[in-house]
């Protein structure tokens, strides 16, 4: 069981939730309804709560997943993860992408529910082919990352480029990267890869930005050019990535990317690089 569930969750709902539609389900509050009774019950309205649980037990699927969240959350009322499971399983079945994508998170991490990488995929998978952005999103990582399920590119590539279209930049990149670094016996598909990769970085994905300074330094994919380079690791350390902060003090160290030998400048830039480093292990964003 994870304490940190819910900023794991918002993590990696880094889009908005798609709407779900909401077939088999007769009577059924709609989004800023259910939210607003989320937020009064959130503020301890009891009869907010009642409401809302009258309404799931009638077979609303909305209010099941807001009862369910309202469980997750402990927020007016006692924490109890299996509770809102079941709660979230009773939307999720009726159709509901927004709690298919939360119930497969829990069987994902095994909270409220025993730990289940294949019920994880089923719920995910059945969100997503709702156009669930974090859903397809969340199949790419499962399938690219080899850690619950095994590797398989194909799925990777498929899930991360319907994330991808939805727009979600963590996919464009991860897709891109994707493109860069084939199978052993495969050839580095550029063409496909520069432009997620520049979509990526154009929303301002610090890792995307960071991938481009690397490919114009080297001439990956890109003509080479320092100017081009520089220009993507000073946006990228702008964003707040530590590793093109690092590469900014090499340059002036070295004297590299069109920069002249700086050791003042290499040492403030050095000291940026190591202060974001630090903030993000204790933030344990690293």
């Amino acid at each position: 069981m994870k304490s940190n569930l819910l900023p794991a969750l918002l993590a990696r709902s880094l889009v908005l939730v798609a709407l779900a539609s909401m077939a088999g389900c007769a009577t059924t509050m709609d989004e800023s309804a259910g939210n607003a009774l989320l937020q009064k019950v959130n503020s301890n309205d009891k009869e907010a709560l009642n409401l809302l649980r009258s309404r799931a037990e009638k077979g609303d699927a909305v209010a099941q997943e807001r009862l369910g969240m309202v469980y997750l959350q402990g927020q007016g009322i006692d924490k109890d993860a299996a509770i809102a499971a079941d709660w979230l399983r009773k939307s999720a079945q009726q159709g509901y992408a927004r709690a298919q994508y939360v119930l497969a998170y829990l069987y994902e991490l095994g909270y409220g529910v025993d730990k289940d990488t294949q019920q994880a995929v089923k719920w995910y998978a059945m969100a997503a082919e709702q156009n669930d952005a974090p859903s397809a999103y969340a199949l790419g990582l499962l399938y690219s990352d080899g850690k619950s399920l095994p590797k398989n590119r194909e799925f990777a590539e498929k899930w991360y480029l319907k994330a991808a279209d939805l727009g979600v930049p963590e996919a464009q990149l991860n897709l891109g990267v994707l493109y860069l670094k084939p199978d052993p016996d495969q050839t580095p598909q550029y063409d496909k890869a520069l432009p997620w990769i520049m979509k990526a970085a154009a929303k301002g994905n610090a890792k995307a930005m960071l991938n481009l300074a690397g490919m114009y330094e080297f001439g990956t994919g890109v003509p080479q050019s320092d100017a081009e380079a520089l220009s993507w690791y000073r946006k990228a350390a702008d964003a707040g990535d530590w590793m093109a902060m690092g590469s900014i003090s090499q340059a002036y160290r070295d004297g590299k990317l069109g920069l002249p030998k700086d050791s003042a400048l290499a040492d403030e830039w050095y000291k940026k690089f190591l202060e974001t480093q630090i903030a993000l292990k204790k933030a344990g964003k690293q």
